[in-house]
């Protein structure tokens, strides 16, 4: 019994990591389904909402990398929502004669909150939501409307480049694992399942925008609520735009649970996306991508014990040696980054369980109503 448990586990973890993307492929060539209508030449009217906390060494370039887009200026408005108390809204005022708009909470309750409230006031048809340490690509915004030609369309992501995935061990795992993530999402948006979003730049018709709720982040309420209510979200990767990763441990370990604790919460709020008998689809994806993700160091625990008590046969001492080199070299790329050393190929072990411990930590918070609902900025 204990060696059918074993081996269970091991298709649970193989299948998360490896088997749901090879469902991807083989669902995609059998089932592709491009988005209908669409037309490069619309120009619908749009609002740049750049939302801002005490971002006054970024605000600067933010807002002149977004004067450079290129979009029709009388069709593109560019407002700043900010309740900082640096100097970031004094840098944003400078811009009002280039045409930036600041909107200025009444009181500070978070970035969700400052997005709900500034939305309703923007004039766009289309609303793209952008960070103030994300700069875009000057043709990200037109990659972006096109879609909204097809009417089904709900939400546009875009590609997030990271300007210094080289820097060092956490960076160049973090590269890795985000292009398997691209790999992923781009296949699931063919199929029309994608429930994702991408911090940093983000678009979606004004029309169908729906408050928050203020323990949820844009990127991961809006899009399950568009997938929920039958409309798509589509992965633009021609809409490029650049921001920088976490330099190190603690703040790598910090954005990865304040993702799981959210989009944790978003799936107990949103719990009818996870019936397989109202939204088939949707449901294999947030089982695959999203709640096998965060189960993994709960099957891995028991898989290394379990394993020690199978020794004795030559497969399962093959499987103890490899797991027990991955985790050796895990420690080794911690000790090594904690020494501002790298060595390639080093960082994809210990990024691996980096990830996954901190996405679980996010999980049991949110499971036990422990809920992030104030944003910070991480800072390197």
């Amino acid at each position: 019994m204990i060696e059918v448990f074993f081996w269970i586990l091991v298709c649970a973890v193989l299948y998360v990591y490896v088997g749901y993307p090879l469902l991807l492929i083989i669902l995609s060539s059998l089932k592709s389904s491009p988005v209908r209508s669409v037309n490069s030449n619309i120009k619908p009217t749009v609002s740049l909402l750049i939302a801002a906390y005490n971002e006054e060494r970024n605000i600067y370039r933010k807002i002149e990398n977004s004067l450079e887009i290129d979009y029709p200026k009388n069709k593109m408005e560019i407002v700043g929502v900010s309740d900082s108390n640096d100097g970031t809204n004094d840098i944003v005022r400078q811009y009002e004669t280039s045409g930036v708009r600041l909107i200025v909470p009444e009181e500070r309750k978070g970035k969700i909150s400052a997005q709900n409230y500034a939305i309703p006031q923007l004039k766009g048809e289309i609303i793209i939501i952008t960070d103030a340490d994300t700069n875009c690509e000057r043709g990200s915004v037109r990659y972006l409307v096109k879609h909204f030609s097809d009417e089904k369309v709900g939400c546009v992501v875009a590609k997030i480049e990271w300007s210094n995935k080289d820097f060092n061990v956490i960076t160049q795992g973090g590269n890795l694992y985000y292009n398997y993530e691209l790999f992923i999402r781009g296949k699931e948006s063919n199929l029309g399942i994608l429930g994702l979003g991408s911090t940093g730049l983000m678009g979606f018709p004004k029309k169908l925008f729906t408050p928050i709720p203020p323990f949820l982040a844009e990127d991961t309420f809006l899009p399950l609520h568009f997938l929920q209510n039958s409309y798509r979200v589509v992965y633009e990767p021609g809409s490029i735009a650049f921001t920088t990763a976490a330099y190190n441990v603690e703040g790598e370990f910090r954005i990865r649970e304040r993702n799981s604790n959210i989009d944790t919460s978003a799936l107990i709020y949103m719990k009818s996306l996870l019936n397989p008998f109202r939204h088939f689809m949707p449901s294999l994806m947030l089982i695959s991508h999203k709640l096998g993700r965060w189960l993994i160091p709960f099957l891995m625990i028991p898989l290394f014990y379990i394993n020690i008590l199978l020794l004795g046969t030559p497969i399962y001492n093959l499987l103890f040696t490899l797991q027990l080199i991955f985790y050796s070299l895990s420690i080794i790329g911690l000790i090594l980054s904690l020494m501002n050393t790298h060595v390639k190929y080093l960082n994809i072990p210990y990024y691996f369980c980096l990830i996954n411990f901190a996405a679980a930590a996010g999980f049991v918070k949110a499971i036990l109503g422990r809920r992030q609902t104030m944003w910070e900025p991480v800072r390197s």
